[in-house]
């Protein structure tokens, strides 16, 4: 039997409402709940950053980016690593017209988590968006070839050529097609 105080049962309704496109819910729980261990505290950071993300998401698509803005710079302090909310955010700067923004949030995820793929690989996604495709090359080839899934290794594909063909193109127009 579940006691109304259990860490599982908050947690667990705390992310299904987070989850359930009820992220306000989930705040406003979050904001009821005092910590009371050094596992909830992480824990309740992770919570906390999973309900900021979703909300996020919903005032973006309420037509609030700033507040989505201020949801993300939120959710990313309590989880610096968290690679997707880093990408959702610098994809709002930019679209703010903050590009260096952009380029910052997502150069600090690199800095704190070098070794994820999944960091690199959204920097590399964020990089091809905005038509750097040498730097999401770069991105990408910062991760090793047996830690690439099968969308790191289409980006990679996809941006390789367009260097290419951009290369190509410059041949062509300075008159030397040949190569």
């Amino acid at each position: 039997r579940l006691q109304p105080d259990s860490d599982w049962l908050f947690e667990t309704s705390v992310r299904w409402l987070a989850n359930n496109d009820r992220a306000d819910d989930a705040v406003s729980l979050l904001r009821s709940r005092a910590v009371s261990s050094a596992r909830s505290t992480w824990s309740r950071d992770e919570l906390w950053a999973l309900a900021l993300a979703q909300r996020a998401q919903a005032r973006e698509a309420e037509g609030h980016p700033k507040e989505a803005i201020s949801d993300l710079e939120r959710a990313i302090v309590l989880a610096p690593r968290d690679p997707w909310s880093r990408y959702r955010l610098a994809r709002l700067h930019a679209q703010q017209g903050s590009a260096e923004q952009s380029l910052a949030v997502l150069d600090e995820g690199v800095r704190l988590a070098a070794s994820d793929p999944e960091m690199r690989y959204v920097q590399g996604l964020y990089l091809a968006s905005i038509d750097d495709y040498e730097g999401a090359v770069a991105a990408i080839e910062n991760i090793a070839a047996n830690d690439r899934s099968e969308a790191i290794n289409e980006l990679h594909a996809r941006a390789q050529i367009e260097v290419a063909s951009a290369s190509a193109r410059r041949l062509k127009s300075a008159g030397d097609a040949e190569g």
